[in-house]
């Protein structure tokens, strides 16, 4: 899986917070996670680099398939 992950804000929580819930749920599963200084809406703020990188997931997987 690849999460993007904001920096918190719009959450209720603290960045380190926030940024450790990911940490540890990528400890128990393959997750391979990109953390962005923007707020939660991410989809909104940085679209074109999540698109970039889930091009260049796709095509890792596809690669390693």
């Amino acid at each position: 899986m690849l999460f993007f992950v904001s920096n918190g804000k719009g959450t209720g929580l603290s960045r380190e917070k926030w940024e450790n819930i990911f940490k540890q749920y990528s400890d128990i599963l393959d997750v391979q996670l990109i953390f962005l200084d923007a707020s939660h809406y991410l989809h909104n703020i940085e679209s074109e680099r999540i698109a970039l990188e889930s091009k260049m997931f796709i095509e890792n997987v596809l690669k390693n398939d």
